[in-house]
C-alpha cells in the first residue's frame, strides 16, 4: 500500500480542523516566509476544493473567503 503524499495528508487535516486551519494561516502570514505560504495555500485550495487561478494572492483571498475571514494589514508594532 502506498502511503499518501504530504499535500494530501495535510489537506486532509485542514478540511477537518478548521480552527487548525485558521491557525496556521496566521502563523504562516506573520512570519512572512513567501514559499512556507504557497504550501500552505497549496494544501488548503486541495483542503477546501477551490478552484481557479493559483498565483499566491488569488490563492490567499480565495482561501480567506472560503474559512469566512478577512484579511487586514496592520502596523507592525516591532519595527518601531
Amino acid at each position: 500500500m502506498r502511503d499518501r503524499d504530504h499535500d494530501t495528508a495535510m489537506a486532509e487535516l485542514l478540511a477537518a480542523d478548521h480552527a487548525y486551519a485558521t491557525e496556521l494561516l496566521r502563523s504562516v502570514l506573520s512570519d512572512g516566509n513567501a514559499a512556507e505560504l504557497d504550501v500552505t495555500l497549496r494544501q488548503m485550495w486541495l483542503a477546501f476544493g477551490i478552484e481557479g487561478e493559483t498565483t499566491s494572492l488569488k490563492m490567499l483571498l480565495a482561501v480567506v473567503d472560503h474559512m469566512g475571514m478577512q484579511l487586514s494589514i496592520a502596523p507592525n508594532e516591532s519595527r518601531g
